[in-house]
């Protein structure tokens, strides 16, 4: 298999801002890299989703991702549930997030209860995140952190700043079993 480029923050923006010149939409690329991250987790954790899946999405295209990754797993007759953090999304992850409760994904309350999932994924901040999460994502963050479960980042894990590697709270605990990139340190 080919190897794929790790990317920095502004090296993947680099990338995105391609793709829309060749007439690739944000809403394409969100659909592929939801899709293939449920591919990936298909792939690597096949027994673990008899257990279903628990995606905690953000507001932003990373929170889109896992709205996407939670329709695929859906279609594909896996359990899945998506606990979202509150307030306002980019228009791709709400129109992302519209197509996957049409389909039937069920949405949790971060803060209520939950089912006990075979898998977890950390949809919550991308590579655009810069700086402490605020206090409702953390939250998210560390109730992912403390299931017994393998937890998959999408882009990184949240409380790590993937432009600087600088770690911000408890995002240097991640005992997470896979990511979708790896943190860069800055060359500065």
């Amino acid at each position: 298999m080919p190897s794929i480029p790790v990317l920095s923050p502004a090296e993947s923006d680099a990338w995105d801002a391609q793709a829309e010149r060749t007439g690739l939409s944000r809403d394409t690329l969100m659909e592929a890299a939801g899709r293939a991250a449920a591919a990936v987790i298909s792939r690597r954790y096949g027994l673990a989703l008899d257990g279903g899946v628990l995606s905690a999405a953000g507001l932003g295209h990373n929170g889109g991702d896992g709205w996407v990754l939670a329709r695929a797993l859906h279609q594909a007759d896996v359990s899945v549930w998506v606990a979202s953090v509150p307030g306002a999304r980019t228009p791709l992850a709400e129109a992302a997030r519209g197509r996957a409760l049409g389909q039937g994904v069920r949405e949790l309350p971060p803060d209520g209860p939950w089912p006990s999932p075979g898998i977890a994924v950390d949809a919550l901040l991308g590579t655009g995140a810069r700086g402490a999460p605020r206090p409702a994502v953390e939250s998210l963050a560390e109730r992912l952190r403390d299931l017994s479960v393998p937890l998959i980042a999408l882009d990184g894990p949240t409380g790590l700043d993937l432009g600087t590697g600088v770690v911000h709270g408890r995002g240097g605990e991640f005992r997470g079993h896979y990511s979708s990139t790896r943190p860069l340190r800055s060359r500065h």
